[in-house]
């Protein structure tokens, strides 16, 4: 006989409905940018999307290895320190965040760094107190006539 409405078999429903497993999804995740960074251990984009998944699930230590690890694998490439630069910044490690962020600017001044009163120049702010000449914040307002 079949199982009588209510009492569930393990694994299916009363109706007979396999349930879905639970699965650690972050476990599940780290496996798959694992593999696929096994196939191409120099592909920063790979660390980067790990590394945000990882800081997403709050485990800030493993993201920032990432991060850095990508930092490591392409040191004068601005998106690697930007991407470094960003998690800094979303954590609020200001001097870090400037530090990486200028890096970030210093090998790629036409990326996002280089948007004037952008987040290098928030960065700035938080870490110095100061705010760049070029950056309206940074100057007086002209007076009206």
């Amino acid at each position: 006989m079949g199982p009588r409405a209510g009492h569930d078999r393990p694994g299916q429903s009363a109706r007979g409905v396999p349930r879905p497993r639970k699965v650690n999804t972050t476990a599940a995740t780290a496996a798959q940018f694992r593999k696929a960074h096994g196939y191409d251990p120099l592909w920063t984009e790979v660390l980067s999307d790990w590394a945000a998944v990882e800081a997403g699930e709050g485990h800030l230590a493993q993201a920032l290895k990432l991060y850095r690890d990508e930092v490591a694998l392409e040191p004068e490439n601005g998106a690697t320190w930007y991407d470094l630069g960003l998690f800094y910044y979303e954590n609020s490690a200001w001097a870090q965040a400037y530090d990486a962020l200028a890096k970030a600017w210093r090998y790629d001044p036409q990326g996002p760094t280089g948007v004037p009163c952008g987040v290098l120049d928030q960065a700035r702010h938080k870490a110095l107190g100061t705010w760049p000449p070029s950056c309206p914040r940074g100057s007086p307002r002209a007076a009206s006539p």
